[in-house]
Parts: C-alpha cells; sequence; structure tokens
C-alpha cells in the first residue's frame, strides 16, 4: 500500500507539474551559443593583430547568459513543486489527519504550475510531438 500511494503521488504530480522541457530547450540552446562564441574568440585570440578577448556579440551572449540563468531558477522551482505535490498526494492518502488546506494549497500552486505549461505549450506549432504536452488531467483533479 505504501508503494501503491507514493506511485499515485508521483503519477499525479506529473499530471500537475510536467517537465518543463521548453526550459531545458532554451538552456541548450544558450549553451550552444556560448560555446559557439568562446569557439569563435578562441580562434580570433590566435590572430596576430587580435589585442582584446572579448566576445563578437556580447549583447547576444548577455541575453542567453540571462536566459539560462532564468531557466535553471524555474527548474530548481519546477523540482521542488514536484517533490512537494508527490509528497502531498501520498499524504493524502497515507497520513489519517492530514490537513485539507494544505491539500487545496499545494494543488493550487500545481494548477498555477500546469497552467503556465500549457500556455506555453499551447503557442507551439501544430505538429508538436505528444511527449512535450502535458498530460491530461482527471476530471475530479481539475475541479477546484
Amino acid at each position: 500500500m505504501f508503494f501503491e500511494a507514493l506511485w499515485e503521488g508521483i503519477r499525479r504530480a506529473w499530471a500537475y507539474a510536467p517537465l518543463p522541457w521548453p526550459l531545458l530547450a532554451f538552456i541548450l540552446i544558450g549553451f550552444v551559443w556560448l560555446w559557439i562564441e568562446y569557439q569563435t574568440t578562441r580562434l580570433a585570440r590566435a590572430l596576430p593583430f587580435w589585442r582584446r578577448p572579448v566576445p563578437l556579440f556580447p549583447e547576444i551572449s548577455l541575453l542567453f547568459g540571462w536566459v539560462i540563468r532564468i531557466c535553471r531558477g524555474l527548474l530548481i522551482a519546477w523540482a521542488i513543486l514536484f517533490i512537494v505535490l508527490a509528497a502531498n498526494f501520498w499524504a493524502v492518502k497515507q497520513v489519517p489527519d492530514y490537513s485539507p488546506a494544505a491539500d487545496r494549497f499545494f494543488t493550487g500552486a500545481g494548477r498555477v504550475w500546469r497552467r503556465g505549461y500549457v500556455f506555453l505549450t499551447d503557442r507551439l506549432p501544430a505538429k508538436t510531438p505528444d511527449w512535450l504536452l502535458p498530460p491530461a488531467l482527471e476530471e475530479a483533479d481539475i475541479k477546484m
């Protein structure tokens, strides 16, 4: 019973807070840009007339640096929310005197995250793979 409730909590937490794949894509694109920028400046510094090792496009590199930082913070927030949601759903089934107010609070936080994720994925092209789209919620979970 313990592991079944734990697995059910993880499954429901995944439905409320799916892994934010677009954030991982933004981080990857940012790292690729910074690597290309590093390689081009490294090659340019090897030239005899090059005096200053500065990026070729410093504004773009600065922007991607901030994109990586913001996405990293959001991924950390997602990980904390996912763990808390899974623990909340487990506690609802396993702990006899678990507070309904805590359950409503954590479930509401999961709904807010899910709405943001659905908002982002609705802007993806029509031929988006299914693994990028959020999983469906059960009718009982949708009701507030």
